[in-house]
């Protein structure tokens, strides 16, 4: 017999995204300002700092592969 699988998202309604996320602490125009730093040569261990996110956040962010949306 087939069993759906879970469904995507929360259990409360579809995924949240960026800011409207409760647990996110960059906002989009966080997000952008430190693409826009990182192109002009503020380091990554420099963004750590000035954001308060860890080195790993900051990395997926710069790469693209988080806060794709952005």
């Amino acid at each position: 017999m087939f069993k759906p699988g879970p469904k995507v998202g929360s259990k409360t309604g579809p995924k949240q995204i960026g800011s409207e996320n409760h647990q996110s602490v960059l906002t989009e125009a966080d997000v952008i300002r430190l693409r826009y730093m990182y192109q002009k040569g503020t380091k990554q261990v420099e963004l750590v700092k000035i954001f308060g996110v860890s080195p790993t956040v900051i990395s997926r962010i710069i790469n693209r592969k988080a806060w794709t949306h952005v």
